[in-house]
């Protein structure tokens, strides 16, 4: 683990004691554990603003929120975002897991 530095206001720094009191740890941890929540959220954030607009692809909008691809859309649905794929893309993708799997000839 690397150490960093960082300024923190003091608003934060007694949110921070009062969560590593309350959960009986040190502020050091509260401080990690916060950073970790916080990130993962705004990863998710992100992933879902950037499939919204074309930017990601499904599957890299999962990868980079840390999600399976199940996960990721469920994700995008209670998120109200509407799906990229057109009929013809999932015509498609079923075409070519069908010839994967020996279903279809083609």
């Amino acid at each position: 683990m690397k150490t960093i530095s960082i300024r923190l206001d003091e608003k934060t720094l007694k949110r921070t004691g009062e969560l590593a009191d309350f959960e009986h740890l040190e502020r050091s941890t509260a401080l990690r554990q916060s950073i970790a929540v916080g990130l993962d959220a705004l990863c998710k954030k992100t992933a879902v603003e950037k499939y919204a607009n074309g930017i990601f692809s499904l599957s890299e909008a999962a990868r980079f929120a840390n999600l399976s691809v199940g996960e990721m859309i469920d994700l995008l649905v209670r998120k109200g975002v509407k799906s990229n794929y057109s009929l013809e893309d999932v015509e498609e993708s079923f075409g070519r897991i069908g010839k994967l799997t020996g279903k279809v000839k083609g």
